[in-house]
């Protein structure tokens, strides 16, 4: 298997999440590539079977991604996120996976600058999965923004990663796979709780203008919601909370029509 690594190095802490999970990788690959930018990680030229390409300005993820295509790869990749995301003991086994499969996130912990709460992002986030295909019938429970992934040497060299921009790439993933009819399976893994992940750039707003070209309607909007909360119980803990929230940021952006 091999790993791509796309990261955004802006401090200090950046890199130490960056230390983390190379580390953590090693247990399951020996052919890791890193795509960085911003601040140059140079400890990566101290480590055996690392490959990696720098750039000064930031790529955006997906952007990064596609850089990764250079280099040679194994029959799955395994696109992982440089921010320490998952515990340890998680990777076990994940290195015999043959078949495209999304990671499975036991928890969603995100922030973002405009949060009202602390799961704000989060219902934001499995919100944008039911409307993003509501009215194309590909969802299911599957946790599709996880930011791990992995996909066979032909998917991988089929998709062109660089229109996906910095946000919402896994979603344009998994609407491909389903597109083409590729079964699409599942591995759980457990989030890592620590400062890195508290951290966040995102605004909900920039989100959601990412991803809503044009306003919706309220049925659609009360429709959407009530899917998203009965496709995802075991994420929402909260219903009232969940569509309350969901309401304030879809008004407060402007991404509701009126009659």
């Amino acid at each position: 298997m091999t790993v791509v690594v796309p990261v955004l190095i802006n401090t200090k802490n950046n890199i130490e999440a960056l230390k983390k999970t190379i580390e953590k990788l090693y247990s399951i690959s020996s052919n890791i590539i890193v795509v960085s930018q911003g601040e140059e990680p140079k400890f990566l030229q101290k480590i055996q079977n690392i490959k990696y390409q720098h750039f000064d300005q930031p790529l955006g993820k997906w952007s990064a991604v596609e850089k990764a295509k250079k280099f040679d790869c194994s029959d799955m990749i395994f696109i992982h996120d440089g921010d320490d995301p998952f515990q340890a003991d998680s990777y076990s086994g994940i290195e015999k996976i043959e078949k495209n499969t999304f990671i499975q996130r036991n928890d969603i912990i995100l922030s973002a600058l405009d949060s009202i709460s602390y799961n704000s992002r989060k219902y934001i986030e499995l919100f944008l999965n039911v409307l993003s295909f509501n009215s194309k019938k590909l969802i299911n429970q599957i946790d599709i923004q996880s930011g791990g992934m992995i996909l066979s040497n032909r998917i991988f060299k089929s998709i062109d990663f660089d229109v996906f921009g910095d946000y919402g790439g896994e979603l344009k993933v998994y609407e491909y796979l389903a597109f083409n009819k590729v079964q699409v399976e599942m591995f759980q893994m457990k989030v890592e709780k620590n400062k890195y992940r508290e951290i966040s750039n995102y605004t909900i707003e920039k989100i959601l203008n990412k991803l809503i070209d044009h306003p919706i309607d309220q049925d659609k909007l009360d429709r959407c919601i009530t899917e998203t909360i009965n496709l995802y119980p075991n994420y929402i803990y909260n219903e009232d909370g969940f569509k309350q929230e969901i309401e304030y940021y879809m008004k407060k952006y402007n991404k509701v029509k009126y009659a």
